[in-house]
This record gives structure tokens, C-alpha cells and sequence, in this order.
């Protein structure tokens, strides 16, 4: 049978998860706009860029931003927004793996 404290840990790791995960798919910042980045939205961003590495990385297409502005993209510019995802991606679980550390230390 689970103690109140280990329910207790329990709960506040699934809540760190949930926020850490809430996080993870919001909107990315770069210097061409502000970009979805839930689901289908990054599907759709890895075939564009994959649409236009396929084309030996030449041309833009025209990409409606999360606040509905139209703007050119090319690989570079697909690759910066997954760069960006990707770092703060990797700041979310560190800060996460902290966090869960903290709570699994915890004695009352």
C-alpha cells in the first residue's frame, strides 16, 4: 500500500509531467515570427523543410505564422525554428529531471 508521502511524490511528478509537457507544444519565437508548434503543426513544418531540402535547399514557401502573418521560409529558416524547439526542449526535461530529483529527495 502507497504512504501519503509516496502518493503524495507520486502526484507532484505527474503534475511536473503534465506542465513540462504543456510547455513543450507551445508556440516558438524566432526572428521570422511566432510558430505552432503542436503536433500537426510540427509534422507539417518537418514537410515543408523536407520539401525543400528535396529540392537541394532552394526556394522559400510561404508559411502563415501563429498570429496569421504570411512569411518566406526557407531551410535555414525551418531548421531555426527546430533548433529553437529542440533547445527548449532540452532546458523543459532538465529542468523536469531537477524538479523530480527535488521531490524524490523529499521525507515528509
Amino acid at each position: 500500500m502507497k504512504t501519503m508521502l509516496s502518493a503524495a511524490k507520486a502526484a507532484k511528478i505527474q503534475e511536473l509531467k503534465m506542465h513540462r509537457d504543456t510547455e513543450e507544444v507551445e508556440p516558438i519565437t524566432t526572428d521570422k515570427g511566432i510558430f505552432d508548434y503542436d503536433d500537426k503543426s510540427r509534422d507539417r513544418l518537418a514537410i515543408a523543410r523536407q520539401a525543400l531540402e528535396d529540392n537541394d535547399g532552394k526556394g522559400e514557401i510561404t508559411w502563415t505564422t501563429a498570429d496569421n502573418q504570411r512569411v518566406p521560409l526557407g531551410v535555414s529558416d525551418f531548421a531555426t525554428i527546430n533548433g529553437t524547439a529542440a533547445n527548449r526542449s532540452n532546458a523543459l526535461h532538465i529542468k523536469y529531471n531537477e524538479l523530480k530529483e527535488q521531490v524524490n529527495a523529499c521525507t515528509t
